[in-house]
């Protein structure tokens, strides 16, 4: 994982490939994220366990956002971020806790249940910290009810199903 921290296209601005999904970040970023969760569902130890979830988190989460990344700006991934790219991040980071919130309530996965509260958390100081001043408009009032409904939807989920 420090190699993919280190080796970062944001960094070395070496190109990754012009396809949107189909390119270097899948097997550096995607692929390491799928063999740490299978490690982390076999895993022994919970704290073994815990800590190879973490590590297929980050990772997957670099790669939604290089992704993302990749989409708004192509390759080599350079340049400032637009309102339109900050809003895809936010969304992304959303739809993420999203789906961790949805799996941990379906499976009664604890620990999924609480990275999912930990992305929500992300997500909610990305949007009141950064794209508050970054948005305008249209996208800044986008941004707000996107992240009110899925708080909304988070605490009625927990509410009616489980607590972290």
């Amino acid at each position: 994982m420090a190699l993919a921290l280190a080796l970062n296209p944001g960094l070395t601005r070496e190109p990754v490939g012009v396809w949107p999904l189909l390119n270097a970040l899948l097997p550096a970023y995607a692929l390491p994220a799928l063999v740490l969760t299978l490690f982390a569902l076999r895993s022994q130890p919970p704290g073994l366990a815990r800590a190879f979830g973490l590590a297929a988190l980050i990772e997957a989460g670099l790669w939604g956002f290089w992704s993302i990344r990749h989409a708004f700006t192509g390759s080599p991934i350079a340049g400032p971020m637009s309102a339109g790219e900050h809003y895809a991040h936010s969304l992304a980071l959303v739809l993420a806790a999203a789906g961790l919130l949805t799996g941990g309530l379906h499976f009664g996965s604890l620990a999924l249940r609480r990275a999912g509260l930990a992305v929500l958390v992300l997500a909610i100081l990305k949007v009141f910290l950064l794209d508050l001043d970054q948005l305008e408009g249209v996208l800044r009032a986008a941004s707000f009810m996107g992240l009110g409904l899925a708080m909304i939807g988070a605490g009625h989920a927990f509410q009616r199903w489980g607590r972290a």
